[in-house]
């Protein structure tokens, strides 16, 4: 008499599902338990310029030991922070990226080290200026 393969591998199937919801399950419950007991790391408190790059209101312009002052010369926008006692010869320039800002928090880190450093926008930001300025074009040239 003849076995037929089915039933081993209808067998075979049932664990290898009960195997993956049960992985599934267990992935589920690690998620929940960490989102409940690390809620707050989870809900790190991001810059409040990250919610809109080009409202240049949300970017400190006082810190301890550093000058910060806006710069727009039509193409190039951004700021420049200038610490009250320079450690450093030289100048470094940080472009943000296509998150919109211009690279604000690595040129804070520097300008409290000591260095002289350009923050600039990596695209022109502030459309509703370019609008007034008849002399701008939509990338900010002159």
């Amino acid at each position: 008499m003849r076995h037929s393969a089915f039933p081993r591998f209808k067998k075979l199937l049932i664990v290898c599902l009960i195997i993956i919801v049960l992985l599934a399950g267990v992935v589920f419950a690690i998620r929940l338990y960490n989102q409940n007991k690390y809620q707050s790391a989870y809900s790190l408190a991001s810059p409040t310029y990250y919610k809109s790059p080009s409202d240049l209101s949300l970017y400190p312009t006082e810190l301890e030991g550093v000058t910060v002052t806006h710069v727009d010369q039509k193409a190039a926008q951004g700021f420049h922070f200038v610490p009250k006692e320079l450690k450093h010869k030289g100048v470094i320039v940080v472009f943000g990226g296509s998150e919109g800002t211009p690279g604000y928090d690595q040129a804070k880190i520097f300008a409290q080290n000591g260095y002289e450093v350009f923050s600039m926008f990596m695209f022109d930001v502030w459309p509703a200026q370019s609008a007034k300025d008849p002399h701008r074009d939509s990338v900010g040239t002159v």
